[in-house]
């Protein structure tokens, strides 16, 4: 059963991906008809530690939120697959804490990796509004990555992902900044694989522009 307190949460999933194709025009060498079903189970901890602060002046609460990360998803060969709809999902803090690494259900991806990232955010106490907002987490991988996009790719076996990070804070108002960072420690030459500034104004529901 999961567990949600105010002081955090404790959530644990088993899923089972099912996934059929009966296809037309193939290949002579290339099967028309194939499925899969894959098991996969993943584990979400997280902890939410607060204390009252100030923000230039005026009452604020601060918060520390470490969280725990595991998934655990069979290996299946799916290169015989076509793929419809799906992707790569987009290297970021998120991505770090979802049980596929792609989108759609053409590629399941073999999974045996925890994750290790930690949140703080400042809160106005009068209006609640979010002020400041960081967040750092890194991937740690148990086993290579069969399961590729394309077919012809190389097995991905390296030991940490990049470290992604994210900062957003309120300017004024109506206008927040938020920057996205990513750092490969794998890669020696270009380690800074995405460095996003985006700014943000929204002076009402209907009204809204981003500038990155």
């Amino acid at each position: 059963m999961p567990m949600r307190r105010g002081f955090g949460h404790l959530i644990s999933r088993a899923r089972l991906y099912g996934t059929s194709y009966d296809l037309v025009d193939q290949d002579e060498d290339a099967p028309a008809q194939m499925s899969h079903l894959i098991p996969s189970f993943d584990i979400d901890g997280k902890l939410v530690f607060e204390r009252q602060t100030n923000w230039l002046g005026s009452a604020a609460l601060q918060t520390l939120e470490p969280r725990v990360y595991y998934v655990l998803t069979s290996y299946e060969d799916q290169s015989d697959n076509p793929r419809f709809d799906t992707t790569a999902l987009d290297f970021s803090f998120a991505s770090l804490f979802r049980p596929n690494r792609f989108t759609g259900y053409d590629r399941i991806g073999d999974e045996n990796r925890i994750t290790f990232g930690v949140t703080s955010r400042t809160i106005a106490n009068r209006s609640g509004d979010e002020l400041l907002r960081t967040s750092i987490g890194q991937v740690y991988y148990f086993d290579k990555r069969r399961v590729q996009l394309m077919d012809e790719a190389e097995v991905a076996n390296d030991i940490t992902s990049a470290v992604a990070g994210e900062v957003a804070t309120r300017i004024e108002k109506d206008w927040t900044a938020s920057a996205s960072l990513q750092w490969n420690p794998n890669e020696t030459e270009q380690p800074w694989e995405k460095q996003v500034l985006q700014l943000r104004y929204a002076p009402d529901a209907d009204r809204l522009v981003n500038l990155a």
